[in-house]
């Protein structure tokens, strides 16, 4: 990100929880479907 100009390095990562997909419009994962949860796999 740093050749692209945006600072991350006080980014901290948070976990998508389940009350957080249930608030969400729209989530888009970049991991393995064996490295998300359930509850992230299985949105209608």
């Amino acid at each position: 990100m740093k050749e692209k100009s945006f600072d991350i390095s006080e980014n901290v990562c948070k976990p998508i929880t389940s009350d957080f997909a249930d608030w969400a419009d729209k989530i888009i994962s970049i991991a393995e479907n064996d490295e998300s949860p359930d509850y992230l796999i299985n949105i209608p």
